[in-house]
């Protein structure tokens, strides 16, 4: 039963809701707009504080728009107005000195207005600017949580979820009899809708919000945040690039002689008191050190993922599968500019791996520990997941790729044709169409905006833009011929379920409704490489729902960039996998959050340590010659390509951390066709196998290995075995051991 606290804490909102009984219609009566330390919302009966951000807003465009400028995107159109001093308002304009950026927000359904001062005085005349636009519907305030730096979009969106023994007549009673107006029934199982305020604005949104939370039908009402990284303003905040800027920036990164990389690509920061455990980005000599798990070179060192098929001849750079190549090269730093253009030769000449290995390291007489997840080994014991289904949620997914095209879901009977109609490979809640794949007006969106962009920022943009096809190599990869790459599970049927939009923003509703799409569809595994949003009911029911429903389904998402130990969602909330990120040295990641809720970690990648090499190579979405009519190509090298045309990116971060778990567990899955181990016996193996033995911290951290790592890095060819073996998967690890040191 609900709790009644939440009536006491509504008492100072400012809006007072007055229930004369359920059968008449309520009376609000409107006050006063509550202070910044009055601002909460409800996570079901916890009230979560916030604060009103100053450096940032939110606007919402009236539509049909205000001819002649219907053709210019809203964001472009508001800048350009707020940066002249003649301007369509009704108020002169003040605001053209202020320094200020506007870039689109949810695949341009509205604008945000950055302000990098901060200053409250130069916010609030920047507020008043925009409110007397002509084209402007309503600004939508931007709120954080104390202690969290996050952008939190408050849109005139509220989610209703109704108890299960609430009839439609008393639902219908309460939506005609408040001031709200529905926008549709989400896709949901129960009674759950989406709706909007017909009187309340801005900060009142959300005392709507809380004061409908506390109605006895209602089991749970909150905003439809959109929650943003602070990168999404911090990485806008910078001058414009020409073309010509950027080329002659490729020109003086080719004289310097180094390779530049650009910053991390959600915000990261520096870890003030942590740096023992993020090693040190120069010295990769100590992977060199002799373990129990280092093994003389042979021809026949690395197996082979079948017994008559080459491994791709872009493998060797994968070091999350098998990091001995490049850790190879990398036991005498010196020489690593030698070693990477010796094996880039053995690439081109299409030699095998273990031929290059071998020609590389016939010096050496050990291999260097290893930092990856064994993926070789647990292919030659296994079917490499086949049979099993693992759903992406994520941006756009072009699983026409050549290394993808093979791995996908394919719907003959479609389950809601009222709901999902023309489902045949899954579903993109962003068009509300079945086509995962690049629009051609989102294709020419992105043509022009690579046009305008500096090298960094083009290629970056590929990266958010086609995030889930950079996901789906990681997982499911199986090049068809000799050029290309693996994922961890080269055999699994991937379904793509498209929720993030080009700039890679996921709303809270696509993300529910995706959730219970996938579940519904038989998928064995969900990966979800999206975060950072706040507790919220609707995502949480969606998952307790579905995983009641799919007892042997597993949840996996990424821990999150940000380089702090705070939980986020959706990988803290319960039942779901909580994945960190590695480096090739064994240090945990430098953007990686931890933590006591941290599940476990794998390789994540680090595209600045060696150079961009100790990214993750995976599958890119710009792989065709048409594409890049009229638009320069990439750069391989300084920043994520790996060729000139994106086939292939290099990349780092939780989202890829994510996938490599996901991998695991369907290379576990495929050799457990009668799902003998039910979700909780999968988790426990995939932990009890995981290890401490190739990763580093100080040693003035050595006892809190499981505060960074969680139970450990993933050992495919060990949780594989343990799953197998009836004898091991019954095992329960006690304790976990470093160096003959007990830590827990």
């Amino acid at each position: 039963m609900k709790s009644r606290f939440s009536s006491i804490l509504l008492a100072v909102l400012t809006w007072a809701l007055v229930i004369v009984s359920h059968t008449t219609r309520p009376t609000f009566v409107t006050a006063q707009t509550p202070t910044s330390d009055e601002l909460f919302y409800l996570y079901f009966d916890q009230a979560i504080a916030l604060n009103l951000r100053q450096d940032a807003i939110a606007v919402a465009p009236k539509l049909p728009r205000t001819p002649p400028n219907s053709n210019t995107p809203f964001y472009l159109q508001l800048q350009n107005d707020l940066q002249q001093t003649g301007t369509r308002t009704s108020t002169p304009n003040h605001c053209a000195r202020l320094q200020f950026q506007v870039q689109p927000l949810r695949s341009e359904d509205y604008a945000l207005v950055s302000l990098p001062s901060g200053d409250p005085d130069q916010w609030e005349m920047l507020r008043q600017c925009i409110k007397a636009h002509e084209d402007v519907e309503r600004i939508l305030p931007i709120l954080k949580r104390p202690d969290y730096d996050e952008l939190l979009v408050l849109p005139n969106e509220i989610i209703i979820n109704f108890e299960s023994k609430v009839s439609e007549r008393q639902i219908q009673n309460v939506l005609k009899h408040y001031p709200i107006e529905l926008i549709r029934k989400l896709r949901l199982s129960g009674n759950c809708y989406l709706v909007r305020s017909t009187l309340a604005s801005e900060l009142a949104i959300l005392t709507l919000a809380n004061q409908l939370n506390n109605l006895p039908e209602i089991e749970y009402s909150a905003p439809n945040w959109i929650a943003l990284p602070p990168s999404y303003i911090q990485l806008q905040i910078r001058p414009s690039f020409s073309r010509e800027q950027g080329e002659r920036e490729i020109e003086e990164i080719k004289k310097i002689g180094q390779i530049r990389v650009l910053s991390k690509p959600v915000g990261v920061q520096q870890d003030k008191g942590d740096k023992g455990d993020k090693g040190d980005k120069e010295d990769f000599s100590s992977l060199a050190t002799t373990s129990d798990h280092t093994q003389q070179i042979t021809n026949n060192s690395t197996p082979l993922p079948t017994p008559h098929s080459p491994l791709p001849t872009l493998f060797p750079w994968q070091w999350h599968l098998d990091s001995t190549p490049l850790t190879v090269c990398l036991q005498e730093d010196n020489e690593f500019r030698g070693c990477v253009q010796q094996l880039t030769q053995c690439l081109q000449q299409g030699n095998v791996l273990n031929n290059c290995v071998s020609s590389i390291s016939s010096q050496y007489s050990t291999l260097p520990t290893r930092t990856d997840i064994r993926a070789p080994e647990a292919w030659q014991q296994s079917n490499q997941g086949r049979g099993v289904v693992v759903a992406v949620i994520d941006g756009l997914i072009q699983w026409d790729h050549p290394d993808l095209q093979d791995n996908i879901y394919t719907i003959n009977h479609p389950l809601e044709p009222d709901k999902y109609p023309g489902e045949i490979h899954g579903w993109d809640f962003i068009g509300e169409d079945p086509e995962t794949r690049l629009s051609p007006t989102e294709q020419t969106k992105l043509q022009r905006q690579l046009k305008e962009k500096s090298p960094s920022e083009a290629e970056f943009a590929l990266v958010s833009a086609f995030h889930g096809t950079l996901v789906t190599g990681v997982i499911a990869a199986h090049s068809s011929t000799v050029e290309g790459v693996l994922g961890v599970a080269p055999n699994v049927t991937i379904l793509p379920v498209r929720a993030a939009d080009m700039e890679g923003i996921l709303d809270l509703v696509d993300e529910a409704e995706a959730i219970e799409y996938a579940a519904n569809r038989g998928a064995d595994i969900i990966n979800m490489s999206f975060g950072g949003d706040p507790p919220h009911p609707l995502v949480k029911s969606a998952i307790a729902r579905v995983l009641t429903t799919h007892p042997d389904l597993v949840l996996v998402a990424g821990a999150g960039n940000e380089n702090f130990s705070q939980e986020s969602y959706p990988a803290a909330y319960d039942g779901v996998i909580a994945v960190g990120a590695t480096a090739l040295t064994g240090h945990r990641a430098a953007y990686s959050n931890y933590g006591e809720w941290i599940d476990v970690v794998a390789p994540g990648g680090d595209v600045s340590a060696p150079d961009i090499y100790g990214g993750i190579l995976t599958t890119g979405g710009t792989w065709q010659d048409e594409f890049w009519d009229g638009i320069q190509k990439l750069s391989p090298g300084y920043y994520y390509a790996f060729d000139p045309k994106g086939k292939y990116m290099w990349v780092q971060g939780t989202s890829f951390s994510t996938p490599v778990v996901s991998g695991v567990l369907g290379l576990m899955k495929g050799e457990d066709p009668n799902r003998r181990l039910n979700r909780d016996r999968l988790v426990a193996i995939l932990k009890e196998t995981a290890s401490y033995d190739s990763l580093r911290v100080s040693d003035s951290r050595r006892g809190g290995y499981r505060y960074f790592f969680g139970s450990g890095l993933v050992n495919a060819e060990a949780a594989l075995k343990a799953s197998i073996e009836p004898k091991l998967a019954d095992k329960t690890v006690q304790e976990k051991k470093f160096n003959n040191k007990l830590l827990y």
